[in-house]
């Protein structure tokens, strides 16, 4: 069987269940509206911070949007699109990143939002961290 996002969004929501997923260009045209939505409209919710640790220094700022009544169609359950940039320097090399997530669960706030995305790139970095130190994945590579 194919995997489909959209096929998992529904099931997720057929049994009552919320999710928060990354938007990737696997999905082009849901992140073209997203895109477009954080370019033209104004957040209904903002959450922002600043972190100075290990040499580098970071800006997270996160967006919230209602998400558009044509995506609404296409994505079972679906309330918020989310923009989330992180920008700071690094050995002094300056970058910036922007991420698009989708979200079913119509009571979050930006903040409970910034906090769970987090929290997933902990659980990744920890997961990654340990690959590495036991398996020596980043001297096989």
């Amino acid at each position: 069987m194919r995997y489909t996002v959209k096929k998992t969004v529904a099931l997720i929501t057929s049994q009552q269940q919320y999710y928060l997923i990354k938007v990737k260009g696997n999905q082009p045209h849901l992140l073209r509206i997203m895109q477009q939505t954080a370019a033209q409209r104004r957040p209904v919710g903002h959450w922002q911070e600043f972190e100075h640790s290990r040499g580098r220094q970071v800006e997270r700022v996160l967006d919230l949007y209602p998400a558009s009544s044509q995506a609404k169609t296409q994505w079972a359950g679906l309330a918020w699109f989310i923009h989330l940039v992180r920008r700071g320097s690094r050995q002094g090399q300056a970058y910036e990143r922007s991420s698009y997530y989708i979200c079913s669960y119509t009571n979050a706030d930006a903040a409970m939002l910034a906090a769970a995305i987090r929290g997933h790139w902990g659980i990744e970095n920890r997961v990654h961290w340990e690959k590495d130190v036991t398996l020596k994945e980043d001297k096989n590579g």
